[in-house]
């Protein structure tokens, strides 16, 4: 699965095309994976919905939580002989 980064500027450098470009990127798609339980605020935030206001079409969002907890569920060996020392030395 490629990957591309699209790097924001900091406060003092001059402003780059990362935001207009993922704008650009997500509206490309019919659906796009979120957590949508989630809740952000900030600048960054602010210029995303004023950016996203102007799509013509926007992706459903799909919840990615289920997933993400699958995922974090599975443990390797390592991980479960941690946990059980842990558990028989606090109990």
């Amino acid at each position: 699965m490629p990957i591309e980064l699209f790097i924001l500027a900091k406060a003092k450098e001059p402003p780059t095309d990362a935001l207009p470009k993922f704008v650009q990127a997500y509206t490309a798609h019919k659906r796009v994976a979120t957590l949508v339980k989630e809740m952000y605020s900030g600048k960054l935030i602010s210029d995303w919905e004023q950016a996203i206001s102007g799509a013509a079409e926007k992706p459903e969002q799909v919840d990615i939580a289920p997933a993400v907890s699958a995922y974090m569920a599975v443990k390797d060996e390592e991980e479960l002989v941690r946990n059980v020392r842990i558990s028989t030395h606090t109990h």
